[in-house]
């Protein structure tokens, strides 16, 4: 990567990170890559509510060929980078920031194209007790939880709805209840980063999804919550519950629905 390029965007305005970002996606066309930075949409936006904060990246793990089945690397990534800066409190809008999905996308593609396995969607816990380069620098709080998106109205109050699971996963003993949390949420084929803030502490709950969606122009993003009942209504948005039908079991339709959460921390 041609490091004129880069400082001549640094000097025009742009972080480091974007633009590498966009020079990954334009190699050798860096015109093409200052105008994709030009017409991105605003870093920050704010849902129709006003309620929750939305910050962009220039990229998804589907900016890259092998980044598809990364999302699990990306998130795990993401907890890394995270968690140690959320735990100097440099301020939540500081830490998860553009440049952090950059950087967590680039390390998860990265990371995973050094140690992808036969799995083509690994699980946060088989990646952190196998070889991985995280094995030595997070590790697993308590047992991965599983729940069943449903087709109930309140998914903070069912047993297995998620806003119970995450509940749990905060209030577990083997987690330190006045540090940030990360929980790795899994609902095959896709895996999200949930970021809750320490119990007594007004701070938001953070969902960080490195997947296209149309809600986020197609870019990684972080939603701000200010509670665990918008952070499930945020969560809905992109794992709702399926129904398949009358000549479903409901056994085989609570299996294509469940998600698991694993509770993560640094070592």
């Amino acid at each position: 990567m041609d490091n004129d390029s880069i400082q001549m965007m640094v000097s025009m305005g742009f972080s480091e990170n974007d633009a590498k970002a966009a020079l990954r996606k334009y190699p050798g066309d860096v015109n093409r890559a200052i105008n994709s930075l030009f017409e991105a949409p605003s870093h920050t936006e704010a849902d129709d509510s006003g309620t929750n904060n939305m910050v962009l990246s220039e990229i998804s793990q589907y900016s890259f060929p092998n980044g598809k089945s990364a999302c699990t690397y990306i998130a795990l990534s993401g907890a890394l980078i995270g968690l140690p800066q959320l735990a100097r409190n440099e301020g939540v809008s500081n830490v998860i920031n553009s440049d952090f999905l950059t950087q967590s996308v680039l390390n998860g593609v990265n990371s995973y194209e050094n140690n992808k396995s036969d799995i083509e969607h690994a699980s946060a816990e088989e990646l952190l007790q196998s070889k991985s380069s995280f094995k030595e620098s997070l590790k697993l709080l308590g047992h991965v939880r599983q729940g069943v998106i449903s087709h109930e109205n309140d998914q903070t109050q069912m047993q297995m709805g998620l806003g119970a699971i995450l509940r749990e996963c905060r209030l577990d003993t083997s987690s330190d209840q006045s540090k940030w949390l990360a929980i790795i949420m899994t609902k095959s084929p896709e895996t999200v980063l949930i970021f809750i803030p320490p119990v007594s502490v007004e701070q938001p709950y953070i969902l960080v999804d490195s997947h296209p969606r149309p809600h986020s122009s197609n870019q990684a993003y972080a939603t701000f919550c200010q509670s665990l009942e918008s952070l499930v209504n945020e969560i809905e948005k992109i794992f709702s519950f399926t129904d398949l039908g009358p000549d479903v079991s409901d056994l085989m339709k609570m299996m294509y629905n469940s998600f698991d959460c694993t509770a993560i921390d640094v070592v």
